[in-house]
């Protein structure tokens, strides 16, 4: 049988074909991004760690319109220098 190149997906492993497809898509979105500004992304977790509070808080914060968040897919990140000059 030749190899086309096709993908069939199914039931059974449509769910990781799609989160590898997203995940593709976020690190070319991430590729678009200058290299300075990638590397000032934080997830979620490191936002929350950097500014010692709980996700739960950052996400209030963030819903607040205390801190932006930016989005990249359905993944969100926050960039550092917009973190360290929030007040505390």
């Amino acid at each position: 049988m030749e190899n086309t190149g096709a993908i069939i997906i199914t039931n059974e492993n449509k769910e990781s074909f799609f989160k590898e497809l997203e995940n593709r898509f976020v690190e070319a979105g991430k590729k678009l991004l200058n290299i300075q500004e990638r590397e000032d992304l934080l997830t979620q977790e490191e936002a929350a760690k950097l500014l010692s509070i709980t996700k739960a808080t950052l996400i209030s914060y963030q819903k607040k319109g205390k801190v932006k968040a930016h989005h990249l897919g359905r993944r969100v990140y926050y960039k550092r220098s917009e973190l360290l000059n929030f007040p505390k």
